[in-house]
């Protein structure tokens, strides 16, 4: 799982948050836009586990996260959780929940909706997208989907200033034109492939009759 999916940046959903440290005078303001995660608890297999620190971008300066009013985030449930939900999928519709999440927004939903992305991916693979929509329900189930433009809780993304908001669509755009892009160059690389095999087999069949 991408860890930056996971991490980046903190929740914005509160107000200014409040910081007592060595350096900034209690109480404080703390600007969530310079706040970043500096460094993260790890379990054994090299799996995140829960943010250790923050770092201000501003100042540079180290803080706790027992100093800020955000609730230490334990990825220990939540991870093994998304796996469980994709798991649970077809490969087929596993496919394409991945590349539905792809297009994850930080207003906890989807840009475009999930309509536009039936369509795109259809294009991509060939497919009507009416045969792709009936991906949607497993979609539901596995707690992925929650809505036309929103997804479940356990992959819901929030934190993004106005800014980010503004350029959903635009971003959305390039990313569908790259991975299409991916998609006919696989394409072509396949059929080169599968080519340059049925020259080797015909010249295998050829050779033996030869020898016979």
């Amino acid at each position: 799982m991408d860890a930056g999916f996971l991490l980046f940046p903190p929740n914005k959903d509160r107000n200014n948050m409040r910081a007592s440290t060595t350096s900034r005078g209690v109480g404080e303001q703390l600007s969530l836009d310079n706040l970043a995660v500096y460094s993260v608890s790890t379990t054994k297999a090299g799996k995140v586990r829960s943010i250790s620190a923050y770092v201000d971008l501003s100042t540079g300066e180290i803080i706790p996260p027992e100093q800020l009013s955000i609730p230490i985030l334990d990825f220990r449930e939540k991870l093994p959780a998304r796996a469980k939900a994709l798991a649970s999928l077809r490969p087929e519709v596993r496919k394409f929940a991945v590349f539905v999440l792809r297009f994850a927004n930080k207003r906890r939903g989807i840009t475009p909706g999930i309509d536009t992305l039936c369509r795109w991916y259809a294009d991509m693979q060939g497919k009507r997208s009416q045969d792709i929509r009936r991906y949607i329900p497993k979609l539901t189930e596995a707690d992925i989907l929650a809505g036309e433009n929103l997804l479940g809780p356990l992959f819901q993304r929030t934190g993004g200033s106005v800014k980010e908001h503004l350029g959903e669509e635009y971003r959305a755009w390039c990313l569908r034109t790259r991975l299409l892009m991916r998609s006919k160059l696989d394409a072509e690389a396949a059929a080169q492939q599968a080519a340059w095999d049925a020259i080797r087999k015909a010249a295998r069949q050829e050779h033996a009759t030869a020898g016979a």
